[in-house]
């Protein structure tokens, strides 16, 4: 647990320094433990919570801990740690940041139901992040092809998921780009799938 610092005996002695930056280095050694990490999370110093949050040691409780920090940048780092679960990634997406609610709903662990919640948002980057998540259902394509923001309408009609019914609802938008995005796809159908498009719109 020795730091290789000759002015240093130990990590614990170093987390103690006055130098922040002191601080920030010594949890970067390879030997930085969970009570470490613990002690870290304590600090003054946004700049060494933040670096203790990312460390690979850092646990789901170090991950509960951080999202609460008075830090953007110590939530934030919170909300990209791997070990983040299902459950962090809720917390973060009732964030007062935006930034961090965006962050969260890209996360690997966020769910259907995340998605859901998350095209709910007052602010359009994180509906946005939510319809590009890849996880995002025909159900949430459909709701999202009604939003009043053009990009998230954008982002819905060009998910790989998009399904026939979505073609037909986005061929009658108000919206010109959705509209001519969906006539593109509608061309690419075959003989049968225009058909049903056809006589359910009475197109010609």
């Amino acid at each position: 647990m020795i730091i290789k610092d000759k002015n240093f005996k130990s990590i614990d002695e170093a987390l103690k320094d006055k130098n922040a930056r002191v601080r920030i280095t010594a949890l970067t050694h390879f030997s930085i433990t969970s009570q470490h990490i613990s002690y870290a999370l304590r600090d003054e110093d946004y700049l060494v919570r933040e670096t203790a949050i990312q460390h690979k040691n850092a646990t789901i409780q170090h991950i509960s801990q951080a999202l609460q920090d008075k830090s953007w940048y110590v939530r934030y780092a919170a909300t990209q740690h791997p070990k983040a679960t299902s459950q962090h990634i809720s917390q973060a997406l009732k964030d007062k940041s935006p930034d961090i609610r965006e962050m969260a709903i890209q996360h690997p662990k966020a769910t259907t139901q995340h998605i859901a919640h998350a095209l709910q948002d007052n602010m359009s980057q994180v509906r946005i992040a939510a319809i590009k998540n890849p996880k995002a259902t025909v159900k949430h394509i459909s709701q999202a092809l009604k939003d009043k923001n053009p990009w998230v309408r954008y982002y819905a009609i060009n998910h790989p998921k998009v399904n026939l019914k979505h073609i037909q609802q986005a061929l009658q938008h108000k919206d010109k780009n959705i509209k001519y995005i969906a006539q593109k796809l509608y061309n690419k159908l075959n003989g049968l799938q225009r058909v049903i498009i056809r006589r359910k719109y009475k197109i010609k």
